[in-house]
């Protein structure tokens, strides 16, 4: 089975101390293909095994307020993939849905660059790296078709 995946995300976050407010936002976008072999349990369970991938673009934006009034605004955009091996099951209903469920143990590689300016003037800029793993489980319903 081949499994295209298109995800969009995003996040907002503020918070107000001593009357002043820092926020950021995050945008990402994830590309993927999953390719997965079948094992039929009964007519309409199946087990599947194989594993995702996808490319991820992320960009984030930071405000903070800073001394005097000026405000510091942090951007960082970052690219790279994500893989994970999956495991799952599923029950077909008819011959175009199922509903199951899966499970996946996920690694992101991604690096981009970090920019942090104030009032417009650019005073930093930083290459960053970030590597992350863990599970991730879902509960997913399928149309085929």
């Amino acid at each position: 089975r081949i499994e295209p995946s298109v995800r969009y995300a995003t996040s907002e976050l503020s918070f107000v101390e001593d009357g002043l407010e820092d926020s950021q936002d995050i945008e990402t976008w994830e590309i993927g293909v999953g390719l997965f072999g079948r094992k039929q349990v009964t007519d309409a369970a199946h087990i599947y095994y194989g594993a995702r991938l996808a490319y991820v673009d992320t960009e984030s934006t930071t405000v903070q307020p800073a001394l005097f009034g000026d405000v510091i605004r942090s951007e960082s955009t970052q690219d790279g993939y994500r893989i994970g091996p999956t495991l799952g099951f599923e029950y077909l209903f008819g011959r175009h849905f199922s509903v199951g469920g899966e499970f996946s143990y996920t690694f992101m590689d991604l690096e981009g660059e970090s920019r942090a300016s104030i009032e417009g003037l650019e005073f930093s800029r930083v290459d960053i790296e970030q590597k992350s793993n863990g599970t991730q489980t879902r509960l997913i319903f399928r149309y085929m078709f």
